[in-house]
């Protein structure tokens, strides 16, 4: 019943940025709300639900890419601005290579060359820079997790905001923000819930 009030609220917000990334996050959370309806609202046990999602959504994507690859690159070129996206990203990962298990410490390492003074506009590449690969990993998996149990819950609505919340990570830096990690926090204890509760349990 709160969402009814708060997700008008967070849209009108998400849109005052005019931020092309948190545009196709919202897009995302739309879309995929819709299909985690449609592939997981069902009695087929969760684990096949899951890969009959995956195997459908591979075909659908690959379908979509081929017959409208001229109007995505448009959308995308229009959204990287000349290309400066893409290359901040691939400088990144460059960064990334030279130094990927603890990374360089905090900074802006991207730039329209390697080490420069710019982000990559990625969290993962950012993240990855930073503090290397392993760090933004545990990060995702936890997201990820977080998704998986509430698909499995039929809280399709949530899931469907996490995996927008990690489809906006990978075009913009929100590991920056505050609100990154207060969110995170909850996906953790979305992820990790009965795992604690049986835990607390056992012990006493």
């Amino acid at each position: 019943k709160l969402s009814i009030i708060g997700i008008p609220i967070v849209i009108w917000i998400t849109l005052q940025s005019k931020s092309d990334a948190y545009f196709f996050t919202l897009y995302m959370t739309v879309l995929f709300y819709f299909l985690f309806i449609f592939f997981f609202h069902s009695t087929h046990k969760f684990s096949i639900r899951v890969i009959f999602f995956l195997i459908c959504f591979t075909i659908l994507s690959f379908i979509i890419i081929n017959t409208y690859s001229d109007e995505l690159f448009e959308i995308w070129s229009q959204a990287d601005e000349g290309g400066g996206r893409i290359t901040l990203m691939l400088n990144g990962m460059d960064v990334v290579k030279s130094s990927p298990i603890v990374g360089w410490g905090t900074g802006s390492f991207s730039g329209f060359v390697p080490f420069g003074r710019s982000e990559a506009h990625s969290t993962p590449i950012d993240l990855a820079m930073q503090l290397g690969i392993i760090f933004p990993i545990i990060l995702y998996v936890i997201m990820f997790v977080a998704m998986l149990k509430k698909l499995k819950d039929k809280e399709y609505l949530v899931a469907a905001f996490i995996l927008g919340f990690i489809f906006s990570g990978f075009f913009h830096f929100t590991a920056r923000h505050f609100s990154f990690w207060v969110e995170l926090s909850i996906f953790y204890s979305y992820a990790f819930h009965n795992y604690f509760k049986s835990d607390i349990k056992i012990k006493t």
